[in-house]
Formats: structure tokens, C-alpha cells, sequence
């Protein structure tokens, strides 16, 4: 997943270690669908908080494209 973040947003070495610690800990975590969502969500908020505004434009854009699961 940070791979794929890093080749589009161009991520320098210090974001790349920042968001790779904030996976880490959210992957740790045993949630439930509710609880993961809601934690995905704050995940987001805190890689978006890491990026440059022409990073963020990116992150928001990638979020769009991605597929969208039917419940």
C-alpha cells in the first residue's frame, strides 16, 4: 500500500517512514468492520496531515478512483 502511495505522490523518505509506522499500527489493531472503517477513516486524516497540498490533491483523487465495495 505504500508503495503504491509513494509511486504516485512522490513521497519523500521521512513521509514514507511516517505512513509506513501509521499501517503498521493500524494492521496491529483487532477491530471489527465498524470499528476498522471508522479507524480507516482516521488513518486517512493522518497520512493526509503528512502531505504537501499537491500531495493531498493527489491522496484525494486516488481515494476517488479507488473501487468502491458493494455491501
Amino acid at each position: 500500500m505504500v508503495e503504491k502511495l509513494e509511486q504516485k505522490l512522490n513521497l519523500t523518505d521521512e513521509q514514507e517512514k511516517q505512513i509506513t509506522a501509521l499501517y503498521t499500527d493500524f494492521f496491529k489493531q483487532e477491530l471489527s468492520r465498524e470499528e476498522r472503517r471508522t479507524a480507516m477513516q482516521e488513518l486517512e486524516k493522518k497520512i493526509s496531515a503528512l502531505l504537501t497540498d499537491e500531495q493531498k490533491t493527489a491522496f484525494e483523487q486516488m481515494k476517488k478512483e479507488r473501487p468502491q465495495r458493494k455491501r
